[in-house]
């Protein structure tokens, strides 16, 4: 695995400015954030114009994360620099800004695996979720995930092993 440069509150301060002049619900969402055990993605700012943000464990255990955080620093960057080769999940923005919540158990997604922009089949769980400010305006996106990738391909072997 490549080095990976640790996620700290001073990360977020770079990409926010300071913290006293952050939203209430921006600063619980953040707190939550670096004090997950499991990978959590921050997507802040105007709409199409989010930036992503995202935990420690994020940037360790999300391929799609971990390969550009550990090249380019994806940290702070705008979501669709970073995920701009997965056009399913850009469309689950929009109604995650529409006020819905979304769950998906083992969906598929094609994440960079090289310079070369070669995708691998990966599979997540993930839950995303509005953050509103005080203003009940969403202005944030909060994602918890987990890459279920062995799990799925492990299910889908069990069955072709059996027909042999």
């Amino acid at each position: 695995m490549d080095k990976v440069n640790k996620i700290t509150e001073k990360n977020f301060v770079d990409c926010l400015g300071p913290k006293e002049q952050w939203d209430s619900s921006l600063k619980d969402a953040i707190e939550y954030c670096l004090g997950a055990s499991y990978p959590v993605i921050i997507h802040y700012g105007e709409e199409d114009k989010f930036n992503i943000m995202y935990n420690q464990k994020c940037a360790e255990k999300v391929p799609v994360i971990r390969y550009k955080h550990s090249h380019e620093l994806a940290f702070g960057k705008n979501f669709r620099e970073v995920l701009s080769h997965n056009q399913v999940v850009i469309s689950l923005y929009k109604r995650i800004l529409n006020g819905e919540t979304e769950y998906k158990r083992d969906f598929p997604h094609k994440d960079p695996i090289n310079d070369n922009k070669e995708l691998e089949q990966r599979y997540y769980t993930f839950l995303m979720s509005p953050i509103r400010n005080k203003d009940v305006i969403i202005k944030a996106m909060l994602c918890v995930c987990e890459d279920t990738t062995d799990k799925v391909l492990g299910i889908e072997r069990v069955p072709n092993s059996l027909t042999r």
